[in-house]
């Protein structure tokens, strides 16, 4: 009887099949490995690359409130204007020595706060930024939104973010 079970348990053709089996199971075995370690691997940079993210990102939201806060709180007018003159943002500074609210500053072309005797001055001044100069400074005279007249030294420089047109950044002093 055990001879039997014998014979029937290897026979030639299964002999030749076993083999083949046992190579083929570890073929896919290996296979099955090696996509389960790079699905791991791959989530692994998936998170690490999503935590440099997000720490980028936190690390330029402090930039930009430590950038706003020093235009905000700073004691001389910080603004920027395009390159036709208008208005794009003005500091609490600004609004104080001016008198000009923000909303009411960015409807307004800067040269139209200039005494009409300095005008000229300030365009020379834009068209020597355009021509290529990195900044340029002038002093002029300017009408608070009351009509009391204030002299402000300006250092102007032209500047080009990313995806944005070129646009004038201005501090002014009150001398």
């Amino acid at each position: 009887f055990s001879s039997v079970i014998a014979s029937a348990e290897s026979t030639p053709a299964e002999s030749q099949i076993t083999p083949q089996f046992t190579e083929l199971f570890w073929a896919l075995f290996l296979l099955v490995a090696f996509v389960l370690v790079g699905i791991v691997w791959a989530g692994i940079i998936r998170r690490n690359v999503q935590r440099r993210t997000e720490t980028i990102r936190q690390r330029e939201a402090a930039l930009e409130e430590h950038y706003r806060e020093l235009f905000e709180n700073a004691h001389d007018i910080i603004f920027t204007h395009d390159l036709d003159g208008k208005l794009t943002s003005l500091n609490k500074a600004g609004e104080k020595i001016l008198g000009y609210s923000r909303q009411e500053a960015s409807g307004l072309n800067f040269a139209e706060l200039i005494a009409p005797g300095q005008r000229d001055s300030f365009h020379e001044t834009v068209d020597r930024l355009r021509g290529g100069r990195v900044n340029a400074h002038c002093e002029l005279e300017m009408r608070a939104r009351d009509g009391h007249r204030v002299v402000l030294r300006l250092n102007l420089r032209l500047q080009q973010l990313p995806g944005r047109p070129q646009h004038v950044q201005g501090i002014a002093w009150d001398i």
